[in-house]
């Protein structure tokens, strides 16, 4: 999962949407490149990237993510006057703690603010980007996964899930989000109705929060020893690739 923010000068929002900025999904991947090439011609953009346990909630890491991000652009001091965020979750009580953390700006959580707001837009292409490069990096041996969105989302995505499942320790904890409930049903409930090859493991454990590091643990100790597979691509310079 990818986050990202962008910040520019209250007149040039409009001008933004002029150049194409737009809802990133409704972008191909090329145009999102192209769009970000642009961004980095003319200034400096920094990444970070996140590794949450599989018990971090999603909705959690997206609002503390988010803060990371606005305390990053704070410390700048760039004089934001007004601050766009697209929702995840409730957008009122979102909006309310946002606003408290940072006083000195007027904070809006709506949702679709990247279809909404251009300056919303420009994070969320940068965000993809950085998002489609990784995945890139991490395909094993040319394997199509689609988006890597699950559910019904994606059905290459899906597909790709439930074919290259180890019938114990699932996926490479880099790749997989254990805690998408898509992953979980393979793993705990379809994998054993479908294919008596399976096998169901129950992990003892001290504290629940532990749950699905002994999966993952597999995976990160297991990666150096496949050949020819590199999953650890955080860290990179995105830039480089263009």
């Amino acid at each position: 999962m990818v986050y990202s923010v962008a910040y520019c000068p209250q007149n040039y929002a409009n001008i933004l949407k002029e150049y194409g900025f737009s809802d990133s999904k409704t972008l191909t991947p090329e145009q999102r490149k192209q769009l970000m090439q642009m961004l980095f011609s003319a200034r400096e953009i920094s990444q970070g990237m996140l590794r949450p346990d599989g018990s971090y909630n999603l909705n959690a890491q997206a609002h503390d993510t988010t803060i990371q991000l606005l305390f990053e652009v704070f410390k700048r001091n760039p004089g934001i006057k007004e601050v766009y965020v697209d929702t995840v979750g409730p957008s009122s009580s979102y909006q309310i703690k946002l606003q408290q953390l940072f006083p000195q700006t007027n904070v809006i959580v709506t949702e679709k603010a990247d279809s909404i707001y251009p300056i919303v837009s420009t994070a969320s292409i940068c965000a993809k980007v950085s998002r489609d490069n990784a995945l890139s990096k991490a395909a094993i041996h040319g394997e199509s996964w689609g988006s890597g969105y699950p559910s019904d989302i994606d059905p290459i995505t899906c597909k790709w899930l439930k074919y290259s499942m180890d019938p114990i320790f699932g996926w490479p904890y880099e790749i997989v989000r254990y805690s998408w409930q898509t992953a979980k049903d393979l793993l705990e409930k379809d994998a054993q109705k479908k294919d008596n090859s399976k096998v169901h493991v129950e992990w003892y454990k001290k504290n629940e929060k532990s749950s699905m590091r002994d999966i993952q643990s597999y995976s990160k100790t297991s990666k150096t020893t496949q050949e020819g597979i590199n999953l650890s691509w955080y860290g990179q310079n995105i830039e480089h690739d263009f």
